[in-house]
């Protein structure tokens, strides 16, 4: 493997940590929203993707599939954000809409992105950063929704 596409796998690797990091603060954001805090109190109500990272889902899968396929697809996943139930007002309507969170977060992300590709000119390496970075956060809203 070379050094650009060594690169550009850290670069998309990084692109699907802040997106996990993104979709979890997502189902947490929304959790406190509707009145349980098991989410915050754990401090798992951050951006900071430190707090979501789960050793196989964000390490050691998306970094293996790098190495052995540089530059084809890459996926993995995140400590889910815990709530309690017992918590929320109405918990079925509550838990669908904790759940739909972190795939609505992923396509805001996406949405932010295909935007910004108004205001770079195409072609060049920026362009092709944010590309991938919304095409990743559609990936993952479809597959967090694909169960629903």
């Amino acid at each position: 493997m070379d050094s650009v596409t060594l690169l550009q796998g850290i670069g998309v690797y990084l692109l699907l940590v802040l997106s996990l990091a993104f979709h979890e603060y997502g189902h947490a954001q929304m959790a406190t929203w509707l009145g349980d805090d098991t989410a915050k109190r754990q401090g798992r109500l951050t951006l900071n993707p430190i707090s979501h990272i789960d050793p196989i889902g964000t390490v050691a899968i998306p970094l293996f599939m790098i190495l052995v396929n540089p530059g084809f697809a890459i996926f993995g996943w995140a400590k889910p954000v815990p709530f309690d139930p017992r918590n929320l007002e109405n918990p079925r309507r509550d838990d669908l809409l904790i759940t739909i969170a972190g795939p609505l977060a992923n396509i805001i992300l996406a949405v932010i992105m295909l935007i910004l590709m108004h205001f770079i000119a195409p072609g060049g390496r920026l362009f092709d950063f944010v590309y991938s970075f919304a095409t990743l956060n559609d990936f993952l809203a479809v597959i967090n929704l694909t169960p629903v």
